[in-house]
């Protein structure tokens, strides 16, 4: 986590480049068995970036990650940077609080981004700004039962209603924000500093209770030219048919190519393409709407502004994640 103050942002040029180390042990990774249906959109979606909203809920004060929920159409799910408690909260496309979840017995030291996968939302507690954790705990579990059409509901879960996996970086410690998944439950992480991201995978599916040791696919990637902004990775998703992965940075969005659905390892790193954010006060937020077709980002802040930007090339989204 890192905080400043607001600031405009002239239009920024970014380019992805792979250091001369090349990757380590970029192993190929067999995408899940899932059948790809073409699916037709069913709502109008922005040609271009679109205000929805502001966050009205005070107590969202650090969104530090979002993640489109599958069960209740329309809502997103998101949680606090560092300092809160181990809570998410539903919000919807008004941004209004239709609930708060509470991990009952829980405790959240430094949650950094959340995803959905499969039949799940995962909870990725990564952020480390000194590099000194010894390693990073992930949660799984489904999206809890709740009324989507009443407001600021509170929901308190027990203890067998998530899972947690531990996963040590094979390098050493150091600080990540950005999370996805697959839907058989591979995990992908990538580092956040300005003097490169390393990209990590949970090769197996999750298993709740192991501990396992991630594997670097991508060494010292080189995000962006034009300043510090640029450079740090806050943020990530995957496409929901996984052939496409967004990072957001402070200052742009970044998408490119998998050459094989889910397989993190035939990412396209030297050809993203990419685009200035909106004005947001610190973006540490990005998810891909459930069908696909657009992106939603937001930003750290009270009252924070809500966008919904259409995916790049508007490219067509097949059923999957």
């Amino acid at each position: 986590m890192l905080r400043f103050s607001a600031c405009v942002l002239s239009p920024l040029c970014l380019c992805l480049v792979a250091a001369n180390g090349g990757c380590v042990s970029a192993q190929e990774i067999a995408p899940p068995a899932i059948a790809q249906v073409a699916a037709a959109p069913t709502r109008e979606v922005p040609n271009e970036p679109a205000l929805r909203a502001k966050l009205s809920d005070s107590a969202i004060n650090e969104l530090s990650g979002l993640a489109a929920s599958r069960r209740y159409p329309g809502l997103l799910w998101g949680h606090n940077d560092s300092g809160d408690l181990a809570r998410i909260f539903a919000i919807n496309e008004k941004g209004e609080t239709v609930a708060t979840v509470n991990f009952g017995g829980l405790e959240a030291r430094d949650w950094e981004d959340i995803t959905f996968a499969g039949q799940y939302l995962y909870i990725a507690e990564m952020g480390d700004n000194f590099a000194v954790n010894e390693n990073i705990r992930v949660t799984r579990l489904r999206e809890p039962d709740l009324n989507s059409d009443k407001l600021n509901q509170e929901i308190t879960l027990k203890p067998q209603q998530w899972e947690e996996m531990t996963l040590n970086y094979p390098d050493g410690a150091r600080d990540a924000e950005a999370l996805a998944a697959t839907p058989d439950g591979r995990l992908l992480i990538v580092s956040k500093n300005k003097k490169g991201s390393n990209f990590y995978t949970l090769k197996r599916p999750f298993s709740a209770g192991q501990v396992a040791t991630l594997e670097k696919i991508f060494d010292n990637v080189q995000i962006g030219e034009t300043g510090w902004l640029t450079k740090l990775v806050t943020g990530g998703d995957l496409s929901p048919d996984g052939r496409e992965l967004t990072l957001v940075t402070y200052a742009q969005i970044i998408q490119f190519d998998l050459t094989t659905p889910y397989n993190f390892a035939s990412l396209q790193l030297g050809s993203p393409r990419k685009r200035d954010l909106p004005l947001l006060k610190q973006c540490e937020s990005v998810c891909y709407s459930a069908d696909g077709l657009s992106l939603w980002v937001s930003s750290e802040g009270k009252k924070a502004p809500l966008w919904e930007i259409p995916v790049a090339g508007g490219r067509e989204q097949v059923a999957g994640n």
